[in-house]
């Protein structure tokens, strides 16, 4: 959403009164828990200063996206935001970031630990119903974890590399 950071629409017939600027990220990818829709996290690209505060590149909300906190934690060595993708019932999220390998967290993103057998910068997307399903598509390859993200195991190749995922 580039300079405007977002917006929640509480009624999708009336403009949102305000856009948010805290944290103040350019959104690359956002996503909510199905079974816990107040629990929002967004990714992007944030490092730049609001109000002589250096700014992140990542945000959670409890609250269905009306007020965000700033993530402080992020994976070592990425660069930009690139996907992220929140389980079913809120409590892991799995992130895909410019610049470093995939990783999950089971803290709302105050940790952070490198995801196994994904490749660097993959799609990744949630299961909507189950909280410890993952899945992940990189050169070809479709990439199933059942433990939350730890661990992902290719379960299809020959896909187009182009391929992308949405789970539903």
């Amino acid at each position: 959403l580039g300079d405007i950071y977002g917006f929640t629409h509480t009624d999708i017939d009336v403009v949102p009164d305000a856009f948010f600027n805290n944290p103040s990220i350019a959104t690359t990818s956002i996503d909510y828990a199905e079974l816990n829709p107040s629990f929002v996290y967004r990714v992007g690209n944030g490092g730049g200063e609001l109000n002589h505060v250096v700014q992140k590149n990542s945000g959670s909300s409890t609250d269905g996206g009306l007020t965000w906190t700033m993530n402080w934690n992020e994976p070592a060595n990425m660069t930009i935001g690139g996907q992220v993708a929140v389980g079913a019932d809120g409590q892991n999220i799995v992130w895909s970031p410019i610049g470093t390998a995939v990783h999950y967290s089971s803290t709302n993103g105050s940790t952070w630990s490198p995801s196994s057998g994904l490749p660097d910068e993959a799609a990744v997307a949630s299961d909507r119903v189950n909280p410890d399903s993952f899945y992940g598509a990189s050169g070809g390859s479709f990439y199933v974890s059942t433990d939350s993200g730890q661990n992902f195991s290719a379960t299809v190749t020959g896909l187009p590399g182009t391929a992308q995922i949405k789970a539903v």
